[in-house]
């Protein structure tokens, strides 16, 4: 505000001192002239001089405000070129904020595309260990089934084995068993066929002869048959004889051996 009045007080003072040296010479002359009337030559030169001193006063404080308006003009281009370079400056540091921002911004779009990306990772390891261990259940699971199948079905296969075997060994000892009963059954057959053979008269000592007898289940006799003679006929109905006279037969020890046809060897050395 004070750079603004300074240039404006000058040009008043320049004004007020021009009005002042044109008054001084304006009453000179007048003065000059009521006093001595004669004498004119000296107030005119006065005149002169009072107008060189005002032209160089004039000049003089022209060149002071020349000086000052330059000095002024300096300063509001100092000032001028002061707030432009504060502008630019602003400017400058305005677009490095931004390019700042913008960097920052950036960064953390890549933070966040990084932080996605390892997320993403993350939970795709996540699903791959997840469905390797469900395929590691599963193969256990599907090998432990495994392992029990192939235990039961060895199982089945001993305890088939097994029953087998007993089964064998039961028909073994069935059959073996029944061959005794069956032994036993003929032999009280042929004893009690024995008890009632009588030898006909003039029968020879030694023979033998082999007889097939048809029974019912309570053991009665109801056909006999020598399939393979004796030597004679006489022997031959002998033996018939003893047969019928030994009906009923003796009952087997088990059902199981009992048969409708009995078919043995009679002899006379066994006697």
């Amino acid at each position: 505000m004070a750079a603004r009045i300074g240039p404006y007080a000058v040009s008043i003072a320049f004004h007020g001192v021009l009005l002042a040296l044109l008054a001084v010479s304006i009453r000179n002359p007048v003065i000059a002239q009521r006093s001595a009337a004669p004498q004119q030559v000296q107030p005119i030169q006065a005149v002169a001089i009072d107008s060189a001193k005002v032209d160089a006063e004039v000049q003089r404080l022209r060149a002071q405000q020349r000086q000052q308006q330059a000095n002024e003009n300096a300063k509001r281009r100092q000032l001028k070129d002061e707030a432009a370079r504060l502008v630019e400056l602003n400017r400058k540091r305005k677009a490095e904020a931004a390019q700042a921002q913008q960097q920052l911004a950036r960064l953390k779009k890549e933070q966040a595309a990084v932080a996605q990306k390892r997320a993403a990772e993350q939970k795709r390891l996540e699903q791959l260990a997840a469905q390797r261990k469900m395929a590691q259940d599963q193969a256990r699971k599907a090998e432990q089934a495994r392992i029990k199948q192939q235990a039961v079905q060895d199982l089945k296969r001993q305890m088939a084995a097994e029953e087998k075997r007993l089964q064998q060994e039961q028909q073994t000892e069935r059959a073996a068993a029944d061959t005794r009963y069956r032994t036993q059954y003929v032999d009280d057959i042929k004893n009690r066929v024995r008890r009632n053979w009588l030898r006909p008269p003039g029968a020879t000592q030694d023979f033998s002869c082999t007889v097939l007898v048809q029974q019912i289940p309570t053991g009665d006799v109801i056909a006999v048959q020598i399939t393979k003679s004796c030597g004679s006929p006489v022997l031959d109905r002998s033996v018939e004889d003893a047969v019928r006279k030994s009906s009923p037969l003796p009952l087997p020890p088990v059902q199981e051996v009992f048969d409708r046809e009995i078919e043995f060897i009679f002899s006379s050395s066994s006697q």
